[in-house]
């Protein structure tokens, strides 16, 4: 690693690990992604910690009609 030294740092190496992780568990055959309402939950949950017009953005994503807010 001639050259490396000062441009690996810890984000550097945890992407490796993580990219590693990754390949692995696409190559071993699990079934390890989530499915249905699991996954519809999740993605609406990162919606709302992320979206600044959640309604609409859910209602877009999930094609639902979200009730009014109380």
């Amino acid at each position: 690693m001639v050259g490396y030294t000062e441009s690996l740092n810890l984000s550097v190496s945890a992407a490796i690990v993580m990219y590693t992780l990754a390949s692995r568990i696409r190559n071993s055959g699990i079934d390890w992604q989530l499915q249905g309402d699991d996954l519809a939950e999740v993605k609406l949950q990162w919606i709302k910690s992320n979206g600044q017009e959640v309604r609409f953005i859910s209602s877009e994503f999930l094609k639902i009609e979200l009730p009014d807010p109380i």
